[in-house]
């Protein structure tokens, strides 16, 4: 059986959930996937909760193959860069100062590979006084949206939202801008933040 994206390359530079499920979604078309990991396995993968299988890692990081490494260290630097010279797309969820420590900045990527497609998401963009903020579901998508407030009672507490709510909603997004980018390659032949 033949899938839509069988053709495509992506390397899953990303944790948690957001960007990591987005990649599914494009291994789940097809797509050859490879999910990059610190050495010591991603953080998500080890959040097992009591469960015998972490049926949370499955659902985000089903259909991909991975490879640990330290993107702290050249060698670990100079596997991505071999593994980005012949990728379609590269999604991270890194900050702006990390992704220049891993050299791993647009600019870094595409004078690697002018056609690639990098999808970086962040919690609160790429400048001013936020943008090197960790930001997780709960603190960036309910509560410093203001979700929290509009989903209580009135008179109440805020309500904590479902866990990984505003991360899926967020992943179709990037899904569909990566979409969007390759179909605007397809046309331009060149590459994409």
């Amino acid at each position: 059986m033949a899938f839509a994206l069988e053709h495509l390359k992506v390397v899953d530079a990303a944790s948690f959930l957001a960007a990591p499920a987005a990649a599914t979604v494009l291994a789940d078309y097809g797509a050859e996937v490879v999910k990059i990991e610190p050495i010591e396995g991603d953080g998500y993968r080890l959040l097992v909760g009591g469960y015998r299988v972490p049926f949370h890692w499955q659902l985000t990081s089903r259909n991909k193959r991975s490879v640990a490494l330290n993107l702290r260290h050249p060698s670990g630097q100079a596997v991505l860069h071999q593994l980005v010279r012949d990728a379609d797309v590269l999604l991270t969820n890194f900050r702006p100062d990390q992704l220049a420590e891993f050299k791993m900045t647009y600019e870094a990527m595409s004078a690697l590979n002018g056609r690639l497609i990098m999808a970086h998401m962040t919690g609160y963009g790429v400048d001013g006084p936020d943008a090197n903020l960790r930001a997780f579901d709960t603190t960036a998508w309910w509560a410093r949206s203001g979700m929290m407030d509009l989903i209580r009672e009135p008179g109440q507490l805020p309500q904590q939202g479902a866990g990984g709510f505003g991360d899926h909603a967020t992943s179709m997004s990037l899904f569909g801008a990566i979409m969007m980018a390759l179909y605007q390659r397809e046309r331009t032949g060149k590459g994409a933040l």
